[in-house]
């Protein structure tokens, strides 16, 4: 999961630099202040990053294995062949 993850992180926080950068030139803010937007904005998508790493890691480890789910136990509703079937 850290092999594909850390990459694609590391792509997003590239971007968001690189937008970041673009916000500073259009709005013309001061040489003094950018270190604290780059600071502020690249602190808080590492947060993003991080909490949806560890969300994702939680929902793999609370989902069961492949070999453990049941196929066909889901009930249809309605008649066979009418319409589009709907599952529980």
């Amino acid at each position: 999961m850290a092999l594909y993850f850390i990459p694609l992180a590391g792509m997003i926080l590239f971007l968001v630099n690189k937008l970041t950068h673009s916000l500073c030139a259009q709005r013309d803010i001061p040489e003094e202040q950018q270190p604290a937007v780059f600071r502020t904005i690249n602190g808080l998508i590492t947060i993003l990053l991080i909490s949806s790493y560890l969300r994702s890691i939680v929902y793999i480890k609370s989902c069961p294995p492949c070999s453990q789910v049941k196929m066909g136990t889901m009930k249809k509703k309605g008649a066979p062949g009418v319409g589009a079937p709907s599952f529980i």
